[in-house]
């Protein structure tokens, strides 16, 4: 066979080949086949986009709750009652309720309506609207609309539609708050720039429509006709035949069920996928795009065209073909990754908030339950014992309540980036002190054994923010306490590591013989809204937030926080801190008239760590002091060496407990003239033994753990040289300290005022108050000389506590100027405290009230 034969035949091979695969790739790509291609596209992105606005939704939800939980704490002071009255049982009114709530969750509405763009925030009770912000906002008739009857049951969030007064469609998310619902109303078209970043074709569009047919987002509005229904004008059929065929289409798309259609309006075939959305009531988000316009229809043309035209030029038009057919897809495969990119980090965010205000929602509602039925159980008993127990268990509740709220309200502050710091200076062993104070008792209750350890390097002084120390180690070891089973063990340990130009560098760390953090767990561990197991939160209690508001804290004192631990092998927090050391001399600690060498100390206790402990102070006090691990060991070693002057017993030891050892030594010492002293050691309250052991011998008690300063301040007291008698008459000594004294007490909730008399009653002042302001201004300007004092509210009607500070101080009289004020608030940020004293007042006081800060006011300000 000749060359050109062989040519030709391969040209004509060719050209069939060409021929042949256009003509058939174009009839393969045929209208039934495009109808399949572009519908299973429109699918795919619909069930995105819906994934997309359901994340967004969710979000939303989440969003709302969290600002109807802080509308309740709003509620919560600008009521400024106890907490018991803030249950689904308050019989407050709407009328009432709102001018009571004129303060923060007034001031609260606002900002959050400017923070989110919302239309308007609306909090209303059974009887309609009882503050709000904002425009769009529902009417009172919206309480009988039955989203928010689902809200007012306790349903979390859900999502309602509806037209606004002013004729536009608005969103509402309406928020359970107990007693009352949150309702944030958004404008319809809030979801548009979500949709927006869907690009089908030409004149594709993207909408939301709800359960009504009514759009409440529309990407391209002029593919409706600027119609309002989509199902009114896409279900208008030409004929009865186009009626039957679009049948099935419409049903599924009205009983919102997910479905991929084709119907024929205006002249063109289109596409519409739909799919419901999760997270709302009956919306639906469709896809919709014109067949005529889809990309496959144009490569049709062009394979069809490369088939009968020229030859020569197949394989380049196959070759642009195969391009133009790739573009589309890469282009929608990397928007796909992109948006499920997305869609995983809002999924994660909405998950991990809910599981927050999850957990929230039943650390509130647990004590509250507590409060509630407490109070119920008291009203109804006639038993004194009975009532106290009542009373007892919700003082515990209403405390752990407020812990809760301060733990959201700090997170809030550090998310808000308003957290600060405020240093002063301040005793570090004694703010130790305070905190073990605080956990003593759960301590003694499980029968943990605690142990303190203070390196004698530490500064006596220091200046930083005390309270927000004491906060992380309080957090720490209630944690410690928490996850240690009985008859465990806790130790805290304060070490100098170093100081550089004044500013002294400390390590603190509490070990604990508990259960232990894996090391997934301990990667989530200081994580905003995260906890190491959302099971840990339910057996042991807890918000989840107070190891993340502590690491902020360490931080903003220029350390760190770290965690050691082993499953089931216990943990150990440590964390670091500068402190800038307080300028002055040291204090001599013990007597310096007395001969410490001459005094004898015997220490008995069946824990050798103590013991050593123990001694360890005294050696660097200067002391003679001998240990005894047990009652026969100690009187043997009195036998042996004589008698000690003072003697430090354990309360509980085997064998021979501390009361009978007392017991035994004053025996021996009673005809002995020598004087002699017993101090008990025991992590019990004092007032649960006392009694007994006074009966045993037993004059003087410190508690566990033993601080080198009570055990100094112990010693003092022993030989008779620090008389803190005075002192202690005098705070033991309320009754008429106060007699002949006139305050003024300017606070509008008669409950409130209601509590500052009978508190103070013991002390036989006189109290006058005023509901507001104006009227404690009035009250001062007649009689001047009359008031010794004022407590001041801040946040009353008519005229709030700063204006009427100011009016005072203004006044033409010398007393004006004078007069202490001191501000009784439950504004107790750094902020508060600051505008209050700018004000013109002398001090500020928190609520709930302490007695004992309103008492050491009183103290301050009213010599006697």
């Amino acid at each position: 066979m000749s060359i050109k034969t062989k040519v030709i035949i391969i040209i004509i091979s060719i050209v069939t080949l060409l021929t042949v695969s256009s003509t058939g790739l174009g009839i393969y790509f045929s209208r039934t086949h495009f109808v399949t291609v572009v519908a299973d596209d429109m699918t795919v992105i619909s069930e995105i986009a819906a994934k997309m606005v359901a994340a967004n939704l969710r979000l939303l939800k989440a969003e709302v709750d969290t600002i109807a939980m802080e509308c309740l704490a709003a509620i919560m002071r600008d009521v400024e009652a106890p907490a018991s009255t803030l249950s689904s049982t308050s019989t407050l009114t709407s009328t009432s309720t709102s001018n009571s709530m004129s303060g923060s969750l007034a001031s609260l509405l606002k900002e959050e309506v400017l923070k989110h763009d919302y239309l308007a925030l609306t909090v209303m009770d059974s009887r309609g609207v009882v503050a709000s912000h904002g425009v769009s906002a529902p009417s009172d008739e919206f309480v009988q609309n039955p989203y928010a009857r689902r809200a007012a049951i306790g349903e979390r969030v859900v999502s309602t539609t509806e037209h606004a007064n002013d004729g536009n469609l608005v969103i509402r998310i309406c928020a359970p708050m107990g007693s009352r619902i949150l309702v944030a109303t958004l404008p319809g078209i809030y979801f548009n720039s979500i949709i927006s970043e869907f690009r089908i074709w030409k004149s594709g569009n993207i909408f939301i429509m709800d359960r009504e047919g009514a759009m409440i987002s529309n990407y391209r509005i002029q593919l409706v006709m600027d119609r309002f229904n989509f199902i009114q004008d896409a279900a208008r059929p030409n004929s009865d035949a186009q009626t039957r065929a679009r049948g099935e289409f419409f049903e599924t798309l009205i009983r919102g069920e997910p479905g991929v259609g084709v119907y024929h309006f205006e002249g063109s075939d289109r596409v519409c996928a739909y799919v419901p959305i999760s997270s709302s009531d009956g919306w639906m988000l469709g896809v919709v795009a014109l067949i005529g316009e889809s990309p496959y229809v144009q490569i049709r043309y062009l394979l069809l065209l490369a088939g009968a035209i020229f030859l020569g030029f197949g394989v380049v038009a196959a070759f642009f073909s195969a391009s133009a057919i790739a573009k589309p897809f890469q282009q929608i495969r990397e928007q796909n990754a992109s948006l499920a990119a997305l869609k995983e980090i809002a999924e994660e965010a909405s998950q991990a908030k809910g599981n927050f205000l999850a957990n929230m929602s039943h650390e509130m509602r647990t004590p509250m339950n507590a409060i509630i039925g407490m109070t119920a159980i008291a009203k109804t008993s006639h038993d004194v014992a009975r009532k106290d127990y009542c009373l007892q268990k919700i003082e515990d509740a209403s405390t752990h309540l407020l812990g809760v709220i301060n733990d959201i309200l700090d997170m809030s502050k550090i998310e808000a980036n308003k957290f600060e710091l405020s240093p002063e200076r301040f005793n570090f062993e004694k703010m130790l002190q305070k905190v073990v104070t605080v956990v003593n008792f759960r301590v003694e209750e499980k029968n943990l054994r605690f142990t303190v350890h203070i390196d004698r390097d530490i500064p006596p002084e220091l200046i930083g923010d005390d309270q927000r120390i004491a906060q992380v180690i309080a957090n720490l070891l209630s944690n410690a306490v928490k996850f240690t089973p009985s008859e465990g063990a806790i130790h805290l340990a304060a070490q100098f590591l170093g100081e550089e130009d004044g500013l002294c560098t400390l390590q603190i760390s509490v070990s604990d013989t508990g259960i232990g953090i894996s090391a997934e767990q301990q990667a989530r561990l200081f994580t905003s809204f995260q906890q190491a197991e959302s099971g840990t939160s339910r057996k042991f209690g807890g918000t989840g937030l107070g190891l993340a508001i502590s690491k902020r804290i360490v931080e903003m004192m220029g350390g760190r926080i770290w965690i050691d631990s082993e499953l089931g092998k216990g943990s150990t927090f440590t964390f670091t801190l500068k402190a800038q050391r307080s300028v002055g001399v040291r204090p001599r600690l013990l007597d310096e008239h007395v001969n410490w060498k001459n005094i004898r100390l015997l220490a008995v206790d069946d824990d050798r760590d103590l013991l050593a402990y123990f001694s360890e102070i005294a050696r660097e006090l200067g002391l003679v002091c001998d240990t005894a691990e047990g009652g026969a060991q100690a009187l043997a070693m009195i036998e042996a060496n004589g008698p000690y002057n003072i003697y430090f017993l354990d309360c509980k030891m085997p064998g021979m407990d501390g009361m009978e050892l007392a017991r035994r030594i004053k025996a021996e010492n009673s005809g002995r003239k020598e004087k002699f002293v017993v101090t008990m050691i025991s992590a019990t309250e004092w007032a649960a033994i006392e009694s007994e052991a006074r009966e045993s011998g037993v004059t003087k008690f410190i508690s566990k753990p033993i601080f080198p300063s009570a055990l100094v301040d112990c010693i003092n007291e022993c030989l008779g040289m620090q008389d803190l008698s005075a002192l202690q008459n005098k705070q033991a000594d309320e009754v008429g300290y106060f007699k002949g004294k006139h305050l003024l007490l300017a606070e509008d909730v008669p409950i409130n005022q209601e509590i500052v008399l009978s508190l103070l009653e013991p002390t036989l002042l006189e109290i006058d108050c005023a509901e507001n302001g104006a009227e404690a201004v009035r009250l001062f300007s007649e009689a001047p000389d009359k008031y010794d004092m004022i407590f001041m509210d801040v946040q009353m009607p008519e005229m709030d506590g700063y204006e009427a500070t100011r009016l005072i101080r203004a006044l033409d009289s010398p007393r004006g100027r004078e007069v202490p004020i001191v501000a009784m608030t439950a504004n107790v940020f750094r902020e508060d405290i600051e505008k209050c004293l700018a004000a013109g007042m002398n001090e500020h006081i928190g609520k709930p009230i302490d007695v004992q800060e309103m008492l050491s006011a009183l103290y301050k300000y009213l010599p006697v």
